[in-house]
């Protein structure tokens, strides 16, 4: 119920859900003249559960013949149609009166006539008097919609996006065409640049950008890769289901020098377990010649002759001096396959860009060692959706749109990025350089952002819109057209070639300082041994 003057707001609670609000099936308003019927629709309309597509019962005290046209023009202006006013004829007759705008394709915009059903003491059941689930006809009907470029969701002719030198519908376009073709109506666009506001809805429930169209009546629908979001949700009804995306984080690709990726063909753990593997057998094959021969070992030899199975370097005479023969064998097949895995595995690092996968969240980006490239529809979003606000970053007139943003992160090594993930795609071939190596490493940041289009609360066709995307998804439609828009860039990616880098001198050095160190511990031992003969390093079997 309404609180128009005497009357009271009531809101049912449901304590078994997370709703905890539930909506009404039928609001019952009483007034004392229209300036406080319109005055009282217009605050409830910024109520969170305001549903004009339920049944209305109005009654209007006092209300002259002559204006009974404005009472159903202030009912269509706020998309209320199943409605019936009680007017007050004398003290013993109430008329009931009510209006079909949908009729002889009126498109629910206007009216021919006010209908009047009858007097309330003839009416036995008032259910009756409303249309409930009759699906309003579009077909001829005009609906307006504000689009805002961001391909691929709405992609303007200007901006000379083409697949095979054609124009290609956006992902939104494509539904709404399709939903045109089968239904008989026609779309009115308002086309937006790039560079025009979503807009947010703000804590009085007023909106600003693209968005305040669309809460004015002067539009129904607005498409261009709107995000849902709670408090938008609050004051405009949408439609989902068609497509889905995910926050990407974007940083400057990280080039390491071949020689830096020597030990990274294993973790941390498989090295120890390396490490361990080989003192066990020293320790062991140690062991075993103590307690089988009367030969005292020499630990420095025989853990040369164990590590040279790494090598594969086999030593015939530890073979046969050591017992069981068996830990020989394990261990001859230990070192093989050690030394396989990490051959195959350092070719790969050498010859390809290996990126660690990691999932970043909000508190991680603080402890990047870079500097915010943010776009300002992303600090707009994650202010408004997550009440999240980010770091300020660089003052950089670059870093204010999605494209110059991304620019900037590959041509720059300071800065990181967050953007949609088919923002990325779209534009990712533009960030691979002559060799085939990509300037730009993407991170998961947060997933599953639901893509939408808002419109109007009390939009009459929202259910018959809401099926067709959901139908149009799950038939793979959706889909299709989403992979013929990222064809420029698929097959831009497969006309890449990643250039053979050979490997230089400089990517040994790590070789070549061991070298070196034993050529040295070789000299040194040598002119010990010439020096002072009687100083010399016997090594035995």
């Amino acid at each position: 119920m309404i609180n128009l003057n005497n009357s009271y707001t009531v809101r049912l609670r449901n304590y078994t859900s997370e709703n905890s609000l539930l909506g009404t099936t039928v609001y019952v308003i009483i007034a004392q003249d229209i300036e406080e019927l319109s005055n009282g629709l217009k605050e409830q309309t910024r109520d969170i559960l305001w549903n004009p597509r339920v049944t209305f019962i109005v009654h209007i005290r006092k209300i002259a013949a002559g204006h009974l046209k404005k009472v159903f023009n202030i009912f269509m202006y706020h998309k209320i149609y199943e409605v019936i006013l009680l007017n007050f004829v004398n003290s013993k007759n109430t008329e009931i009166l009510t209006y079909f705008p949908f009729d002889k394709n009126n498109c629910g915009d206007t009216f021919d006539e006010i209908v009047n059903i009858g007097l309330c003491r003839d009416i036995k059941d008032i259910s009756k008097l409303f249309l409930k689930n009759v699906e309003y006809s579009l077909r001829n009907c005009v609906i307006k919609v504000a689009a805002k470029e961001d391909i691929p969701m709405v992609i303007l002719k200007s901006s000379n996006y083409t697949v095979f030198g054609e124009y290609v519908l956006g992902l939104e376009q494509y539904m709404l065409e399709t939903i045109t073709a089968v239904e008989g109506f026609t779309i009115n666009y308002e086309y937006y640049d790039a560079d025009t506001m979503y807009g947010v809805v703000l804590p009085n429930r007023s909106t600003s950008g693209l968005l305040s169209r669309l809460q004015d009546g002067k539009i129904s629908l607005a498409a261009g890769g709107f995000v849902l979001i709670q408090n938008r949700v609050e004051v405009f009804d949408y439609i989902w289901g068609y497509n889905y995306a995910d926050l990407i984080l974007l940083t400057p690709s990280t080039k390491q020098d071949v020689w830096k990726k020597v030990y990274r063909e294993f973790g941390l753990k498989i090295w120890l377990l390396i490490i361990l593997a080989y003192a066990f057998m020293v320790c062991f094959t140690a062991t075993s010649r103590i307690l089988t021969s009367t030969e005292k070992p020499e630990f420095l030899m025989l853990s040369i002759k164990l590590c040279a199975y790494f090598y594969g370097h086999s030593d015939n005479r530890l073979f046969k001096n050591t017992k069981p023969k068996s830990v020989i064998v394990v261990w001859a097949l230990f070192t093989f396959f050690i030394n396989s895995f990490y051959n195959t595995a350092y070719y790969s690092l050498v010859t390809g860009h290996v990126k660690e996968e990691r999932t970043f969240d909000y508190d991680d980006i603080n402890t990047l060692p870079y500097d915010p490239c943010v776009s300002d529809d992303m600090r707009t979003f994650f202010q408004y959706a997550y009440n999240i606000t980010l770091p300020k970053g660089i003052d950089n007139p670059d870093c204010r749109f999605t494209e110059s943003a991304m620019n900037t992160v590959a041509s720059r090594k300071d800065v990181y990025a967050i953007e949609m993930d088919y923002s990325y795609k779209l534009r990712e071939f533009m960030y691979i350089d002559n060799d085939g190596n990509h300037l730009i490493d993407t991170w998961d940041f947060y997933y599953d952002s639901v893509v939408t289009i808002y419109a109007t609360r009390g939009f009459p066709y929202k259910d018959k819109f809401q099926k067709y995307a959901l139908y149009m998804y799950e038939a793979g439609l959706m889909q299709r057209q989403l992979r013929l828009i990222y064809i420029k860039n698929l097959n831009s990616m497969k006309h890449l070639k990643h250039k053979y880098k050979k490997v230089g001198l400089a990517d040994f050095r790590i070789h070549f300082v061991v070298l070196a160190y034993g050529i040295t511990i070789s000299l040194f031992c040598f002119l010990c041994e010439r020096l002072k003969p009687r100083c010399r390093f016997n090594f035995t079997n």
